[in-house]
């Protein structure tokens, strides 16, 4: 049924259904399944509209998975799968420049997951160039991020960023 609005178009519509089916089974996990698959959907229309060169459409879209990720987090009273969630809202607040509820994110994602560790050094690398946070703070913060994520991911994909900016 959700499906069906999102191919006609009714996007409001999809994440009142959405919305709703947390509200009448807020412990089901196939409701949890189900509301992710329908971010991801939203998410590969997301890069098919950019592709396309459709901006606005592909904020729209990416904005409607945001929303589901939203409820995912703020409804289900258990899932398997937040962590994964906050990775995704996370990189949404950083695309759209919201770097402090980017690191809100990331902060909730990072207990095994390199990718998230990096891209709160890389919030804060952003923040202290948008002058949201004092130079000495962000240096503070992101040498410290960086090393924790060499610290535990010494070979990941990161870890060369993570090192030419700490100079090693």
């Amino acid at each position: 049924m959700v499906q069906q609005l999102i191919e006609k178009g009714k996007h409001d519509e999809a994440i009142a259904a959405i919305n709703k089916m947390f509200a009448d089974n807020p412990n089901n996990a196939h409701v949890v399944s189900v509301a992710s698959k329908i971010a991801e959907l939203y998410q590969v229309k997301s890069r098919d509209f950019e592709k396309q060169g459709l901006a606005k459409q592909s904020q729209d879209s990416l904005a409607n998975a945001a929303a589901i990720w939203e409820m995912i987090i703020n409804k289900a009273s258990s899932s398997s799968n937040k962590e994964e969630v906050y990775d995704l809202l996370g990189n949404y607040y950083y695309q759209k420049g919201n770097y402090s509820k980017s690191v809100q994110c990331y902060e909730k994602a990072s207990e095994d997951n390199w990718n998230a560790q990096f891209m709160l050094g890389r919030n804060y690398e952003a923040m202290k160039q948008a002058n949201q946070m004092p130079a000495a703070q962000a240096d503070g913060k992101i040498r410290q991020t960086y090393q924790q994520l060499l610290a535990k991911y010494p070979d990941c994909q990161a870890a060369k960023h993570a090192r030419k900016w700490l100079g090693l």
